[in-house]
């Protein structure tokens, strides 16, 4: 199950310094986060959109990115 988060506050391994904001996709099942690349979380501005992509089964396309911390 893909889940839409609020990004603040969360760290990403090697990315640990970098500040997100916004909103992303969360594999519930593996604990992941979708991304494009495999390393960076895919985020989205507003909630609104990032809902959409996951209704339009965005998630199952793009690869899954680092365990959440």
């Amino acid at each position: 199950m893909i889940k839409a988060v609020n990004m603040k506050n969360y760290r990403f391994g090697k990315r640990a310094n970098i500040f997100y904001s916004g909103f992303g996709m969360l594999d519930m099942e593996n604990n992941t986060f979708v991304s494009f690349d495999g390393i960076t979380p895919y985020v989205l501005d507003t909630k609104k959109i990032i809902q959409s992509c996951i209704d339009a089964g965005w998630p199952e396309t793009l690869k899954r990115a680092a365990q959440a911390q």
